[in-house]
């Protein structure tokens, strides 16, 4: 996950609704959250989000909440597009 060529955290367990087209797609995603920490997920409204197989796509957050049964992690959810 990047946001200005700046890397804010690496994502695990990326889930993406392929195909991605220029409509979107949904995806769903768990990270550090203190990597969340310093930001306002309302200013990440628009980063990269990258695959297992490299491909980059815009992204938007639309929902980010701490893991009830660990805090330390946060999953985000939210919309990648095609047409980078």
């Amino acid at each position: 996950m990047t946001r200005f060529g700046k890397r804010i955290a690496a994502l695990d367990e990326l889930h993406i609704a392929y195909p991605v087209g220029r409509d979107g797609a949904r995806f769903e995603a768990l990270l550090p959250s203190a990597a969340l920490a310093a930001h306002e997920t309302n200013q990440l409204r628009f980063f990269v989000v990258q695959d297992d197989l490299g491909n980059r796509y815009p992204a938007m957050i639309d929902h980010a909440s701490a893991l009830p049964e660990n805090a330390e992690l946060t999953t985000i959810r939210g919309v990648v597009v095609a047409g980078w």
